[in-house]
């Protein structure tokens, strides 16, 4: 784990690091959308919403904001795993599983990522059907007035 919070906050965006799925790392350049998705949720706030993230307790707008941070920020990345191993391998053991918290943290973001689209998506077509019915209303009244 790095240091203090300000130490953190200077690393954030500056290389992210990903695992793949074999486990190896990979480095990134902070892109434009790394530099947003920083200026969105600063690292403070992102790893108050952790212990959230690690109880599935967060609406979708406060998971795809977390989501993107921890994609970007290698330090806030670093302590989600460091929770997660914490608080998951906790209840693992206690129950006498087996595991792999590893690829069960990449896993549960894969998911969180693919379910935050799924939403997003659904908005849009919501958007759309409404857009669609109003415009369909409109053009009744003319049929009508006319």
């Amino acid at each position: 784990m790095k240091g203090e919070p300000a130490e953190r906050e200077a690393d954030c965006g500056k290389t992210a690091r990903d695992e793949n799925r074999t486990g190896t790392l990979i480095r990134r350049k902070n892109s434009s959308k790394a530099r947003a998705a920083m200026e969105e949720l600063q690292c403070k706030q992102a790893e108050k919403m952790i212990p959230l993230f690690i109880r599935d307790d967060m609406d979708r707008r406060e998971r795809r904001a977390f989501l993107n941070h921890v994609d970007h920020c290698a330090s806030c990345l670093e302590e989600l795993s460091i929770q997660f191993l914490v608080v998951v391998g906790m209840q693992r053991l206690e129950n006498g599983d087996t595991f792999d918290l590893n690829r069960e943290l990449r896993s549960r973001l894969d998911m969180e990522k693919r379910h935050v689209r799924v939403l997003d998506s659904l908005q849009s077509g919501l958007f759309a059907t409404e857009a669609i019915a109003i415009l369909l209303g409109f053009l009744t009244l003319l049929v009508v007035v006319m």
